[in-house]
């Protein structure tokens, strides 16, 4: 059902995504308002370029269509947008020269008309381009004038956008404590969207790996993959990027088997050429493959990772898969064609540090730059700190006057105190005097329960030792030859009722008296609803009761002895009230950590008015079905019992006639 209601929400989605496209083509086709197909050429462009897969021919005549109906109609104001995507469509197709011109010409037209926004945009992407060149002074330069241009306004969302080129350009020249820095800003400054989601999550990962949190790192990974399945395809967060970034963290502080999976899964999608991850997830793939010793997958990865050239300078991955060739040719022994990669690696290697020198370079003077805005922010702090030096120096008259005032009123808080407090202690007082009160009353209400519980104790005790006594008495006068059967019923039977009312008493004063440990342990209660019907095997054949008893061995919490007082009672019960060939159910079911064990029967039941109060109070006793008598404390001793094994007792009608008894116990674990 889930999967059927999420293909439902998905191609309502798709639906829904398809006519936003078909409704806009349509008004752009029927509006007559130059300036208003101007606004939906935009708003098409925007909706086209959040597709997963960029239908770049159709942005890209559509971009133009932009252009030429602004320049006809004489309005500018989106001219900086339609130049940018253009220019963006040229370097998806790595046309850059293009791109540099439309995305200049943009940048002019934005700062022409003061478009904060359109300034930004048409920077970053500048910079995103002569990155991909390799142009790294131009790039770093760029990067310079938008930081610049975000000190007088500020945007969220391109300072950090900013900030995480300068990351990974840090990153590209393996300088790990500036990449942390810049990708730490860039994660503060964009908190909202799937994008910070994944800055968020990468972050994560690597502080908890470069400070040894290797758990921390792996629950930060589980929760990853949940949200974002490296399998899965989202142009939006770049997700061989994502897991390129974490497998690199893991591999580089040595967990090797942990990156090598992520990779894999990865690299199982296919992907197109120009995602620029992809072959730097090979090379990486073929380095942790080294470390696994598993040379066939590595020099197969490692090969087509040479076949191609880099795509752009944050993604260089040349220099490492000549390294990973030569660890593989060592590997296997190939000394005659290593010469050659050595060779070949010499010459990369110098190129590439001659590079990253440069790279240092112009980063050094792009932060000392960064240092002096950071200076100038200073100046301005101590300017305004001697301002508010003046400022403190008239405050000083006014706060000799304030004392006066705060004196006064540290004077009238300390009376009000003083007075609440007394307040407090009489209501303390009072308080106490209503628990007292509440107390006194309970033991009241205690005691007279006992008292009514002696007196029914000593008449169910004197009642049948009397009658005992007397038939033994007329046992005596009459013929001694004559049979004593005829009175051995009567004498069961009331030996029987004596039995229970002293074991029931004794074992409730025993908990009263705490003679029993306090402590519960694990029971096996079906062990003791079997043991219990045992017991009673003769009353329930003499009524001819069916016993559906489906109590498995279940654990609970309690005291052994307290809990077949309590089973033996409600069983007996059951068994007095149920109709000649009736039956009584037990069952059980856990809810939580508690245990419910119920004992039902199919008698008359009982009405709201006694279920009300039939554990509170010491009830009149009702004869049963075949004019059993009982002495009324069984269930006022029984409730007793399970309170103190930390228990609870319930009562309720069955739906279709008789008594259910539910005991609730502590589950145990066993």
């Amino acid at each position: 059902m889930r999967f059927l209601i999420s293909c439902g929400l998905l191609l309502f989605c798709l639906c829904s995504y398809a006519n936003r496209a078909d409704s806009l083509y349509h008004a752009i086709s029927s509006t007559t308002d130059d300036v208003q197909r101007i606004k939906l050429y935009r708003e098409l462009l925007e909706h086209l370029m959040q597709k997963e897969v960029l239908d770049t021919s159709t942005i890209t005549f559509y971009a133009r269509l932009g252009i030429d109906q602004s320049y006809k109609s004489k309005f500018e104001e989106h001219l900086p947008y339609f130049y940018n995507t253009l220019g963006y469509m040229f370097k998806f197709s790595k046309d850059y020269d293009k791109a540099q011109i439309m995305i200049r010409k943009g940048l002019e037209i934005a700062q022409k008309l003061d478009n904060s926004t359109d300034i930004s945009r048409s920077g970053y992407t500048l910079g995103i381009v002569y990155l991909d060149q390799q142009k790294v002074g131009e790039a770093i330069s760029q990067i310079q004038q938008n930081f610049k241009h975000l000190r007088q306004f500020p945007d969220d969302y391109y300072s950090h956008a900013n900030y995480l080129l300068m990351a990974y350009l840090t990153l590209s020249m393996d300088n790990y404590q500036l990449f942390q820095y810049f990708y730490e800003k860039a994660s503060r400054l964009y908190e909202y969207g799937e994008s910070s989601k994944r800055l968020i999550y990468d972050f994560k990962i690597r502080d908890c790996l470069l400070k040894g949190k290797v758990e921390e790192a792996d629950e930060v990974l589980e929760k990853m993959l949940l949200e974002f399945p490296p399998q899965s395809r989202n142009s939006a967060i770049e997700i061989p990027e994502m897991y390129l970034n974490v497998a690199d963290a893991y591999i580089r502080q040595g967990f090797y088997k942990k990156g090598v999976d992520l990779l894999e899964q990865v690299l199982s999608v296919k992907h197109g050429e120009n995602d620029y991850p992809i072959y730097k997830c090979m090379t990486l793939l073929s380095r942790g493959y080294i470390q696994l010793e598993k040379i066939d997958l590595a020099d197969k990865w490692n090969k087509i990772a040479l076949s191609k050239a880099p795509n752009m300078i944050l993604m260089d991955h040349r220099l490492m898969a000549l390294e990973n060739d030569v660890f593989i040719k060592q590997a296997r022994g190939q000394y005659a064609e290593l010469r050659g990669v050595l060779l070949e690696l010499g010459k990369y290697k110098d190129s590439v540090n001659s590079a990253i020198n440069n790279k240092s370079f112009l980063l050094v003077s792009l932060l000392q730059d960064y240092d002096e805005m950071e200076e100038d922010f200073d100046q301005v702090k101590s300017l305004n700190l001697e301002q508010k030096e003046l400022l403190q120096r008239d405050k000083r008259i006014r706060i000799l006057l304030l004392v006066l005032l705060g004196l006064m009123v540290i004077f009238t808080a300390t009376i009000y105190r003083f007075y609440k407090k007394l307040d407090e202690r009489k209501k303390e007082i009072q308080r106490k005097r209503w628990e007292l009160a509440s107390q006194a009353q309970v033991l009241s209400e205690a005691n007279l329960q006992k008292d009514k519980l002696l007196s029914l104790i000593g008449h169910e005790l004197r009642s049948p030792v009397a009658e005992l006594i007397s038939i033994l008495e007329v046992k005596k006068r009459i013929n001694k030859y004559e049979s004593a059967i005829d009175y051995l019923d009567s004498i069961y039977v009331k030996s029987k009722r004596v039995h229970q009312t002293l074991e029931n008493i004794l074992t409730w004063s025993a908990s009263q008296l705490k003679m029993q440990g306090s402590a519960t342990v694990p029971i096996d209660l079906g062990k003791l609803v079997r043991y219990t019907l045992e017991f009673t095997a003769e009353s329930l054949g003499e009524k001819q009761l069916k016993v559906n008893n489906k109590v498995k061995d279940v654990w609970a919490m309690g005291q052994e002895a307290e809990m077949l007082i309590v089973l033996r009672n409600l069983i007996n019960n059951a068994i007095k009230f149920s109709p000649e060939g009736g039956s009584i159910h037990l069952y059980s079911y856990q809810e939580s950590d508690l245990l419910h064990l119920v004992i039902a029967d199919e008698g008359e039941g009982m009405s709201e008015s006694v279920l009300s109060t039939l554990f509170t109070t010491i009830q009149q006793s009702e004869r049963g079905t075949f004019g059993e008598k009982g002495t009324g404390v069984g269930l006022y001793i029984c409730a007793d019992l399970m309170r103190g094994i930390g228990g609870d007792i319930r009562a309720r009608r069955r739906p279709v006639g008789g008594t259910e008894m539910v005991l609730i116990f502590q589950a145990a674990e066993h």
